[in-house]
């Protein structure tokens, strides 16, 4: 089948287009954000990948939806946040890091309850560890 006028034009006018598009986008200044900034806590901190936790952690375990323990001390669900502000003290924000550590059988609502407290408390990352002894079925 031999191309005609009217399919070589489509093919060079959308070519034309292409490069068009391609050109407007690479004249973009390097050094220019495509978004501003936007306002954080964190944002003189490392990149996550990299950052060496000094200020130690905070290990929050829920062995069911009923019961919650920072460290070996149990707690009521609305002290989570002042419970951890008070463990940090001082600590760079930066370098908070909380691991929750939940049974099988809890309910997402309330790991959710535990990660918005913890949030409240200005903690930089927040980690679920598994429990591989006791697997959920």
């Amino acid at each position: 089948m031999k191309p005609t006028i009217f399919r070589l034009g489509t093919i060079a006018i959308s070519f034309l287009i292409g490069i068009a598009v391609s050109l407007i986008f690479t004249n973009q200044r390097s050094d220019e954000a495509a978004l501003p900034p936007v306002g954080n806590r964190f944002s003189n901190c490392a990149n996550p990948t990299e950052l060496v936790y000094k200020g130690g952690n905070v290990v929050i375990s829920v062995p069911n939806d009923d019961e919650f323990y920072i460290g070996k001390q149990k707690v009521e669900p609305s002290q989570i946040s002042a419970r951890i502000t008070q463990l940090f003290g001082d600590v760079c924000l930066c370098d908070r890091v909380v691991f929750i550590k939940g049974a099988a059988k809890v309910k997402f609502q309330t790991l959710d309850l535990i990660v918005r407290q913890a949030r409240d408390a200005d903690v930089n990352r927040i980690e679920f560890v598994l429990d591989r002894k006791k697997r959920g079925r």
